[in-house]
């Protein structure tokens, strides 16, 4: 294991997340040091996590049912109403403001869950965006959120990636 004594929590989509589960390790960069993560099934020391309100069809990623346990965490998850006012032409300003409010609201749910979390563990949170292309994405306000946050900013290691597996 690492030895980092936080939880890892990793903002992806669901096919950067298959493809790094598949590959079973990434490196990331923290503070002057590099880090090869392992992800390993035996004892598993990762767990995929859906924050969007749906996930993508089985077929889309065959090894679903057996990497991703589906639970979807309700509390990270933007409500359909505000998805589909910004899905339907709404701005993307008014999409994070409202977003942040609804993070704001949800706050006691979200600092339990993060006390909840292993330390060396990697909590894959997976949505559908691949951001790498430039499309918004609630993952990155939620990013955001946590690493500036005083609450929350020293409570785990977060990485974001774009989406694309290449970063």
């Amino acid at each position: 294991m690492l030895n980092i004594k936080k939880p890892i929590i990793l903002f992806t989509n669901f096919w950067d997340a298959n493809k790094l589960i598949d590959i079973g390790f990434f490196t990331f960069a923290n503070k002057d040091n590099i880090y090869n993560v392992k992800l390993i099934d035996d004892p598993i020391n990762y767990n995929a996590l859906s924050i969007a309100l749906t996930h993508p069809p089985i077929k889309s990623l065959p090894n679903i049912k057996l990497r991703f346990n589906l639970d979807r965490l309700d509390f990270f998850c933007p409500t359909y109403d505000i998805l589909m006012d910004y899905k339907n032409g709404g701005d993307w300003i008014e999409y994070i403001s409202e977003y942040k409010l609804l993070l704001k609201k949800r706050k006691v749910q979200i600092v339990q869950w993060i006390k909840s979390l292993m330390p060396d563990n990697v909590y894959i949170l997976c949505c559908w965006e691949n951001t790498s292309k430039g499309a918004n994405c609630h993952r990155n306000i939620l990013y955001e959120a946590f690493i500036s946050s005083s609450t929350m900013k020293d409570a785990a290691i977060y990485i974001l990636r774009n989406g694309n597996g290449d970063n």
